[in-house]
């Protein structure tokens, strides 16, 4: 416990910090001019109360519509004082056209459709063992980056498509073998590492 005395003889007694709980017994010694004294003591106590998570930092992403949001740590962007990080779950609420995963406290963040184009809003929640909250937004954006065409005059951006602006941007021969026909999803991984 921390006291402090001032000049009009009162004392105040406040915890050494926010999260500090306990006992303490405290004396208090009393003298006049004649060096009478007096003596008593007293006990202070501070009860724990569960305080709820904080959750802050998440970063807003955008990427290209050929890109992939990046995981999310979780852990890295929640503080409670009274749980560790594996004590905390986590949900999310706000997605329509996105998809919001989480597993072992990492969320990953895909799409609906992979040709939807626009942002949303998605509030990430951190709930404790005692059901007390925190919550965060973050937006998640995917642009037109004019880098998917199509191609092939079908209507749509198709495999088809992506294997020729494979072609177009890597110089690359790429012949698809009817029995080893990668999937849209590969072939857009393919163009997110070459375009970093």
């Amino acid at each position: 416990m921390q006291i402090e005395i001032n000049s009009n003889r009162q004392a105040s007694i406040s915890p050494p910090d926010i999260n500090w709980s306990g006992t303490e017994t405290l004396t208090f010694n009393a003298s006049d001019p004649e060096d009478n004294k007096g003596i008593s003591s007293a006990v202070f106590t501070v009860k724990a109360v569960n305080d709820p998570p904080v959750v802050e930092g998440i970063l807003d992403q955008t990427i290209y519509d050929y890109l992939r949001f990046e995981p999310i740590m979780m852990d890295n962007y929640v503080v409670d004082a009274d749980n560790a990080d594996h004590e905390i779950s986590w949900s999310s609420i706000g997605q329509r056209n996105l998809i919001v995963s989480i597993k072992d406290r990492v969320a990953f963040i895909s799409l609906a459709d992979k040709h939807w184009i626009g942002y949303e809003t998605i509030m990430f929640t951190a709930t404790d063992p005692s059901g007390l909250e925190g919550s965060k937004m973050a937006m998640f954006t995917v642009e037109d980056s004019g880098f998917c065409y199509d191609l092939n005059n079908n209507g749509k951006i198709d495999l088809v498509d992506l294997v020729m602006m494979l072609q177009i941007f890597t110089g690359i021969d790429i012949q698809v073998m009817s029995d080893k026909q990668p999937g849209f999803d590969d072939l857009l991984l393919i163009m997110n590492r070459i375009s970093r």
